[in-house]
């Protein structure tokens, strides 16, 4: 006969905890947080039982052949979407619905949450529509979310819920409603912001920090400084000497969210929250440029918009030269040392 093993005797008896049960309900609850609201496998259709997207563990439609070759349907599904289409498309459903939540909430009335009363989710579609689904696009690929899980996990989805509406909760503090320019940290900082900054740059030196050790571990460190070296020398160095240019606080999710591209949970949440703001950024101000009116001016005047009349020079201003050659008096730029001219 074989003795059947013995009990974990419970502390009082002086014996150990059996931790099998709690590590279960961990197990679980990490998998729940895993777990894809929308299968990530390619869409197919079968001319046998229409649009299918179960596949089995190599990603391919289990297929009885032998009804096939009697029925006389081809022996394999015709593919609708490819997996790297369905997690974009998941991708591109929940910036839409974090949009659509962030734009609502600050509607509300009973909120008062601060925004720009004139921009509309109409607005957003017909004039920044097709550079959103740019930015979404080069965020998905830089990001690697065609390699890993979809994002629509509750591990994405409540970092990226958080990251959408904290920005505007954060803005009912008055020392918050500030925005990141040469001319604004000069001339308008309030001290209670600078000490909220200085309380911050811990936190990111953490997950900088988390963000080094992991990729020299993983020997990939010399791959994510090229990343990030090319994110600033494509994104901020043509603009950052402009007297105009404002980090919103879209394009600094945008920047920094898709270079969180580390497969660990941290890493993950940090991009999700980064994507959060950009959710929020572009649904509550719109998705304005970085260059503000300097490229408002720019596209007016290259189009000769009738509107830009005022700026072409008349018989008092003579004396104007416009070194471009456009036809326009030059704008008014904004000088953040002197903390003159005008900045939105």
């Amino acid at each position: 006969d074989v003795e059947a093993p013995p009990k974990s005797r419970s502390i009082s008896d002086g014996g150990s905890i059996d931790f099998s049960e709690d590590r279960s309900r961990r197990l679980c609850f990490y998998l729940k947080l895993r777990k894809n609201w929308i299968p990530d496998a390619p869409l197919r259709l079968s001319t046998n039982c229409g649009p299918v997207t179960h596949t089995n563990r190599h990603d391919e439609l289990e297929y009885d052949a032998d009804v096939a070759a009697i029925s006389g349907q081809p022996t394999e599904p015709m593919v609708i979407l490819d997996l790297f289409l369905v997690k974009f498309l998941k991708f591109m459903l929940m910036t839409a619905a974090m949009v659509l939540l962030s734009h609502g909430l600050v509607k509300t009335h009973w909120l008062e949450w601060e925004k720009d009363p004139k921009h509309t989710i109409a607005n957003l579609i017909l004039y920044d529509g097709n550079l959103v689904v740019m930015d979404m696009f080069v965020f998905f690929c830089v990001a690697r979310l065609y390699r890993e899980q979809g994002v629509d996990t509750l591990a994405f989805f409540i970092p990226a819920l958080f990251g959408t509406v904290y920005p505007s909760f954060a803005n009912v503090l008055d020392f918050m409603k500030h925005s990141v320019s040469l001319y604004e940290i000069h001339c308008d900082w309030p001290w209670k912001l600078w000490v909220f900054v200085m309380c911050i740059i811990p936190l990111a030196i953490i997950i900088v920090y988390a963000h080094i050790q992991y990729s020299i571990r993983k020997r990939i460190l010399l791959q994510k400084l090229v990343e990030l070296g090319l994110a600033i020398l494509v994104g901020i160095v043509p603009y950052a000497s402009n007297p105009n240019f404002h980090l919103h606080h879209w394009y600094f999710g945008w920047l920094l969210g898709m270079l969180c591209n580390l497969n660990v949970w941290w890493s993950r949440s940090t991009m999700a929250f980064l994507w959060g703001f950009y959710a929020n950024g572009i649904a509550v101000w719109g998705r304005d440029p970085i260059l503000t009116c300097a490229v408002a001016f720019y596209r007016s005047t290259d189009q000769e918009c009738p509107f830009m009349d005022s700026y072409q020079p008349g018989q008092e201003d003579q004396q104007v030269t416009d070194d471009d050659g456009s036809g326009y008096k030059e704008m008014e730029q904004p000088d953040w040392w002197t903390c003159t001219g005008y900045i939105p």
